[in-house]
């Protein structure tokens, strides 16, 4: 793991520490930033597997600050926010992010997100890098309500 680099961005720093601490005793790398610029900028240079990233703060906002790296970038992104309206959590997946966590929230909360959506990233990248294809176990787990069915079977990698 201390190959994955994290970004973590909030202008709350008691936050930020707090989710540094955590990542770091995880065996993550972490890098810190303060505002939306500086999101920008640090994914540009420092090309972290993931993304942490609060929506309120100065100099753009996160919103702002995810949009303008998926012009850029794939990586993953989390967004934190004391915005915890349905709208709000549908703008921030439409502008681009993974995954949404409304504040306050648990750091237990905050870490199982962070594996789940690396643990997504890094299976389809290496599935990508090997020249992988996905296939579907023999026997699918279909969940059907009215008119929906969703198909509740992982994708095998071979």
């Amino acid at each position: 793991m201390m190959d994955t680099k994290i970004l973590v961005v909030d202008d709350e720093v008691l936050l930020v520490k707090g989710i540094r601490f955590n990542l770091q005793n995880e065996g993550y790398e972490v890098i810190t930033g303060s505002d939306g610029l500086e999101a920008v900028r640090l994914v540009q240079e420092q090309r972290p597997d993931l993304v942490v990233l609060d929506v309120m703060m100065p100099n753009m906002d996160g919103m702002t600050a995810c949009a303008k790296i998926r012009e850029f970038s794939n990586v993953p992104i989390i967004l934190l926010t004391a915005k915890s309206e349905t709208e709000d959590k549908v703008l921030g997946l439409n502008v681009g992010a993974d995954d949404y966590i409304s504040k306050p929230y648990s750091i237990n909360e905050v870490m199982a997100r962070v594996k789940a959506v690396l643990n997504r990233t890094i299976r389809k990248n290496a599935a990508i890098a090997t020249n992988q294809k996905a296939v579907k176990p023999d026997q699918d787990e279909i969940l059907e309500f009215e008119d929906l069915k969703l198909n509740l079977t992982p994708m095998l990698l071979l």
